[in-house]
């Protein structure tokens, strides 16, 4: 997986490109003229997560999977970014814990582990670095804590040919 930007990112946006790039163990490609299906070429797995502005701020986060175009939309607000650097160990891989629809399209996306969320959070491990999915938010664990959180606004997938 490759995170990028949209063509030009406002300071936040970038901001959070990089913290995603360290939540997923990934790289961070400042996209600059670089078209989409350029970045899925490079990347390894052919999955880039695109991050846009909205207002001047980051608003959509959009994963492009494979050549066939298919793209899942994700309309958020960001209602938390640390203002310290993020850092965290790159050996963990992270899991996607819920059971809602988007958890689901979610790990097919992303090809991330999902786990089932019990009744209870007690039995979510928490050792690992977790995306908590819910109806209403994208909860980004690390070790207990949360590192940035997402209001869902609306998602949607699509089929087809990319296009700007």
């Amino acid at each position: 997986m490759i995170i990028t930007s949209s063509r030009k990112p406002s300071k936040r946006s970038r901001t959070l490109c990089k913290y995603l790039a360290y939540f997923f163990n990934t790289e961070y490609i400042n996209r600059g003229k670089a078209g989409i299906e350029d970045l899925i070429d490079v990347a390894s797995d052919n999955i880039v997560l695109s991050i846009g502005d909205r207002h001047g701020n980051p608003g959509s986060l959009v994963l492009y999977y494979k050549t066939d175009a298919s793209r899942l939309s994700i309309y958020f607000k960001l209602l938390d970014l640390p203002r310290t650097k993020y850092s965290t160990s790159k050996m963990m891989d992270p899991v996607i814990v819920g059971k809602t629809e988007l958890a689901q399209k979610l790990s097919v996306f992303t090809a991330l582990h999902k786990k089932e969320e019990a009744d209870n959070n007690k039995n979510i491990i928490h050792s690992y670095k977790i995306l908590k999915v819910t109806e209403k938010k994208l909860l980004f664990f690390d070790n207990k804590s949360i590192i940035f959180n997402f209001e869902i606004i609306s998602y949607r997938v699509m089929d087809g040919e990319l296009s700007e």
